[in-house]
């Protein structure tokens, strides 16, 4: 197996944690008409309340260094260490300035979260991967103890067929339990900071809902939402767009406000929470069967401010794709169209 082709769990499962890599069946394949806003359970996250939240960085593995340094690979050890850290960094900014619950916040890592198991004081946030089964006869995916590393860069591809990242809070005493309090797939299989961000608000939107029921669909989001898309610059992320589609034919397409920005600009833009601004992300519904694995994708737009949904490109009977194309801008249009004719008939 040549070098590139590893794939590193960056924790080792802890004695206290032995059911979640066991294959667990994920999100159901989404119906064409009611997409889910995340999965989650209201009961559970009123026991949040009074307890304190930890959440879980990223730790340096001594096996992933001590492999890179028997490869003599210096330059991969190094962007190793720093996406750690970067990670790390956009997970503390995201969760003082995202994180609404009037609750403690501590920081640990994994293996000092685990020593806290059988209390009942604490709830867990964190970013896990999970591999998809991919053995014939087999279904489901098996979580890893934090985020998979891989020596490509695997957030350009964004190849779910392999592993997708999510984002969950689990009561500790139910850390080995197959029903988080809440779970949200992410755009990237290596969180940036606007899939933290995008994280803790599709959270705080599904907790605040009024609808008492377990799932949240997107339109019934839009239809409460009282923010209008035309009035926000939409923010976009360059390496999403079809590489056929110039900046001119995209805004010919969507006649609003709208700014394509690299990646960098765009994780930005997101993490300060400007009130001008909407974002998109294209989040992968992934279901394992026995048979295959289906991947849809769904196309969010976000208020930056608090994670209001204000539009949506669902993937209606085929799968969606994950980048942007025409199809996707004129669903963003449609979106605005579809607050004004409300407000017409008002």
């Amino acid at each position: 197996m040549s070098v590139n082709k590893y794939l590193f769990r960056t924790h080792i499962i802890g004695s206290y944690l032995p059911s979640i890599c066991l294959a667990i069946l994920l999100l159901c394949i989404l119906s064409p008409v009611k997409a889910q806003y995340g999965t989650g359970n209201l009961e559970k996250i009123k026991k949040l309340e009074g307890r304190t939240l930890i959440v879980v960085e990223e730790e340096v593995s001594a096996r992933i260094v001590k492999i890179l340094k028997t490869k003599r690979n210096p330059d991969q050890l190094d962007r190793y260490q720093k996406k750690i850290a970067a990670y790390n960094a956009a997970l503390h900014e995201a969760v003082e300035k995202f994180w609404k619950f009037n609750t403690p916040v501590v920081y640990k890592t994994f293996s000092e979260a685990e020593k806290l198991f059988k209390s009942k004081d604490y709830a867990v946030l964190f970013c896990a991967t999970y591999e998809n089964n991919k053995r014939v006869g087999e279904s489901g995916a098996k979580m890893l103890q934090g985020i998979a590393w891989s020596y490509q860069d695997v957030n350009v591809k964004r190849d779910y067929w392999d592993k997708y990242t999510v984002m969950q809070i689990r009561l500790i005493e139910e850390l080995n339990k197959p029903e988080p309090v809440f779970s949200q797939n992410l755009s990237n299989v290596f969180p940036e900071k606007s899939d933290i961000v995008f994280g803790l608000q599709a959270l705080q939107q599904y907790a605040c809902s009024e609808k008492n029921s377990k799932d949240l669909s997107f339109k019934k989001a839009m239809q409460v939402s009282s923010d209008d898309l035309s009035s926000k610059t939409l923010l976009l992320k360059q390496e999403w767009i079809h590489t056929s589609l110039s900046e001119t034919e995209v805004k010919s397409i969507y006649p609003y406000n709208v700014q394509i920005s690299d990646g960098a600009t765009f994780n930005n833009l997101v993490m300060q929470a400007d009130s001008g601004y909407a974002y998109v992300q294209i989040i992968p519904q992934i279901a394992s069967t026995k048979n295959r694995i289906k991947i849809q994708y769904l196309h969010v737009i976000m208020d930056a401010t608090d994670g209001k949904i204000l539009g949506l490109s669902s993937p209606g009977m085929s799968d969606g794709t994950k980048i942007i194309t025409k199809a996707n801008l004129k669903d963003y249009l449609h979106s605005v169209k579809h607050k004004d004719a409300k407000a017409a008939n008002q």
